[in-house]
């Protein structure tokens, strides 16, 4: 196994978070370049259809809780295995990962299928939205395992000291679903003579599939080959390993329960939302649209950030992974500080992005400088937390989760709007509280060094 990890500076550490978290950055801007796209072409249909998929995206993201199950446990178990050496327990660990996300994905897509219309029905009153909501997302249900599979597979190489190869996929499959979302969707592909399939909304959906589906033959196909050095075989990705899962669920319950209470936590805002009409559920999706781009670089540095403290606590150098995280933190909050102005400069230009509706652009101007305020306090605690992830100790997620979340902001947005009667503006304030709240969590957690004792390898077994 290449070692790529015998660091000794603060400048080589830095060095190498950097060269493992700036594919991560670019893999996650053009996702969310595509996302914003995709919404822009999405509001070309009418506004109605951006509720509809902002909807239904808000319930689609609270059933990842199988995924996230699996996901943060993967990056430590197998960082750790890559950094301490051991070849063939970083191949069982990724195979594992792979075959009990399809499990998962399947678990998930059934659920979901139940209880997508009702739960339309729950948020949205009128029949047309909750149509067009469907026609959105029934097939990207149906192919919850291969998306699911595909986000282990980037996970994999990332882990293992290859961030350019998931790069490159997320390349190929943004691109793709940006060349075919205006061809699926309209009658004639917009500023052109092209003829389109007109599927409307639905065609946005397929064209998120068909782009899964090709990230995910390409990636699989490197990691069968074994051309990089990374290697699984077809026998492992069709069994499960008892020990191996259970590990993967008892790390990852946590994070997952905090990935679900953090999406139960935005249905619920959602619904509180929805209070204000349609034309306010629309500005609400384009502002969290916005917030994914403005997070894009932190949660890049995180993804690589918490590899690197992976591969340090492996060979138990806690030191430098300590020293990762404080490298990880000041650029986080100046990168998340130079969005916070930018975005409450000229947060008109940025909504016009999406909608002509003078009534959404004032929306705009109102709610971003103030949902904005607090994020490079967000910003220092997600590099803190790295520590978290590459440790295996995700516990304080769950923690800071539930407290900022629940337990301050849900009880405050409730009492502005059914209470109080406030405007919408008034929800608004309730992110910034939240920031300050989960910063103080995380800082808390990271100072009383539980993280610094965790060893995910020890306990696996073949």
């Amino acid at each position: 196994m290449k070692d790529n990890i015998n660091l000794t500076t603060r400048s080589e550490i830095r060095n190498r978070i950097w060269q493992l978290s700036y594919p991560a950055m670019i893999s996650m801007l053009l996702q969310t370049v595509y996302d914003l796209v995709d919404m822009a072409w999405v509001g070309k249909i009418s506004q109605q259809a951006i509720a509809a998929v902002t909807i239904f995206s808000t319930i689609f993201w609270l059933f990842l809780f199988f995924n996230e199950l699996i996901g943060a446990s993967s990056v430590s178990m197998i960082s750790q295995n890559y950094g301490k050496g051991d070849t063939e327990m970083t191949r069982l660990v990724s195979e594992q990962t792979i075959s009990f996300k399809v499990f998962m994905g399947f678990i998930s897509g059934i659920f979901l299928y139940f209880s997508i219309n009702p739960l339309l029905n729950f948020y949205l009153d009128n029949p047309s939205t909750v149509k067009l909501a469907m026609d959105y997302g029934y097939i990207r249900i149906f192919f919850l395992p291969a998306m699911y599979a595909s986000y282990s597979v980037n996970t994999i190489f990332r882990c293992q000291g290859d961030p350019k190869t998931p790069m490159k996929i997320m390349i190929i499959s943004t691109i793709l679903n940006i060349v075919l979302d205006p061809i699926l969707m309209f009658e004639k592909v917009p500023f052109t003579n092209i003829p389109g399939f007109n599927m409307g909304v639905k065609g946005a959906g397929v064209a998120t599939v068909i782009s899964v589906m090709i990230s995910l033959i390409y990636g699989l196909s490197i990691l069968l080959s074994g051309k990089n050095g990374i290697s699984v075989s077809w026998r492992g990705l069709f069994k499960l390993n008892l020990n191996i899962d259970l590990d993967l669920l008892k790390i990852g319950l946590p994070n997952a329960l905090r990935q679900f209470a953090g999406g139960l936590f935005m249905a619920i805002m959602v619904k509180f939302v929805s209070h204000y009409g349609d034309a306010v559920i629309t500005a609400v999706g384009i502002i969290a649209k916005l917030q994914t781009f403005i997070y894009m670089p932190v949660n890049g540095l995180m993804m690589g950030g918490s590899i690197v403290v992976g591969h340090f606590l492996g060979r138990r150098e806690v030191q430098n992974a300590e020293i990762s995280a404080s490298i990880a933190s000041r650029i986080n909050f100046l990168v998340m500080a130079f969005f916070a102005v930018l975005f409450s400069i000229f947060p008109q230009y940025l909504f016009g992005i999406f909608s002509n509706d003078p009534e959404i652009i004032k929306m705009g101007k109102e709610l971003v400088p103030i949902v904005t305020l607090t994020i490079p306090l967000s910003g220092y605690a997600f590099g803190q937390s790295i520590v978290f992830m590459g440790s295996g100790y995700t516990k304080p997620y769950l923690v800071g989760s539930l407290i900022s979340q629940w337990m301050l902001q849900l009880p405050f947005v409730a009492v502005c709007v059914y209470v109080l009667n406030l405007s919408y503006k008034a929800i608004a304030f309730s992110f910034p509280l939240a920031d300050i709240v989960y910063f103080i969590i995380i800082i808390l957690f990271f100072k009383a060094g539980k993280w610094k004792t965790m060893d995910v390898t020890k306990n696996l077994r073949n």
